[in-house]
């Protein structure tokens, strides 16, 4: 059969346009490809170039913002604080049901439930503290210094305690007191700085108190072991609670001064 050809006929002219029939040439056939054949490099659009920069700009600008805080000098006393009330606090938590058992000879679950009076005092405690922060005659500085030292105070003085019912009291008023860390930390950071520096100041305080955490276990057991007994851990954990809640009252004076 002869072969038609394409261009015959005004029916068949609008044929020509379309890319299959430049093929029906033999001299073009071996070199025109198809347009979905042709090599293309993919193309990074605009939008994500914008986007990207956004993101190294935003970040520059987080990291300056924070590093700025670093210059506050009540600020940085401020996380040196938690940072030694965040390694030694759990002590009592930890370490206080064991010592007992060997100090006393009391059974597991009575030591155990020491623990459970420090939390149940320190749930009430909290809501407390909140009311006490919202007075304007009190100087939250000042009410958290003082409550990080008897803290302190209540931490050197365990090993020395004879009676079981000393030990509650004891923990009770830990409890207490220790929660002026959970209520007031936020509010201090605002009157240290001011409320629009709270997000980076915060997120730095919750790193410090994270290494802290990691810090004080270990190093509780290592005194432990090394001296195999808890009387060491205690005054090593006392003296640091007890040197937080002055750094915390330093920031008062000095602040005051300011």
């Amino acid at each position: 059969l002869k072969q038609r050809n394409p261009f015959v006929g005004n029916q068949h002219c609008r044929l020509a346009y379309y890319r299959g029939y430049i093929t029906y040439f033999p001299r073009y056939s071996a070199r025109v490809l198809s347009t979905p054949a042709l090599p293309h490099r993919p193309k990074v659009t605009k939008k994500k170039n914008l986007q990207f920069r956004r993101i190294l700009r935003m970040t520059k600008q987080s990291i300056m913002s924070m590093m700025k805080l670093f210059r506050n000098l009540l600020f940085v006393l401020f996380l040196i604080s938690n940072l030694l009330l965040y390694a030694f606090y759990d002590i009592p938590y930890i370490n206080l049901p064991e010592f007992t058992q060997e100090h006393l000879g009391i059974p597991e679950e009575q030591a155990s439930l020491l623990v459970s009076i420090t939390g149940i005092v320190n749930m009430f405690a909290m809501l407390i503290f909140g009311a006490l922060a919202d007075r304007e005659a009190i100087n939250n500085v000042c009410f958290y210094g003082l409550s990080t030292c008897v803290c302190g105070c209540i931490v050197l003085s365990m090993p020395w305690l004879n009676c079981y019912w000393q030990y509650c009291i004891a923990c009770g008023t830990f409890g207490f007191f220790i929660s002026a860390n959970y209520t007031l930390t936020s509010i201090i950071l605002v009157d240290l700085l001011t409320l629009s520096d709270f997000v980076y100041s915060y997120g730095i305080m919750t790193m410090i108190q994270g290494i802290g955490t990691l810090i004080g276990p270990p190093l509780a057991g290592f005194l432990y072991d090394l001296t195999s007994n808890y009387y060491v851990t205690f005054h090593v954990g006392g003296s640091g609670i007890l040197l937080s809640g002055m750094l915390v009252l330093m920031i008062f004076c000095l602040d005051n001064d300011n």
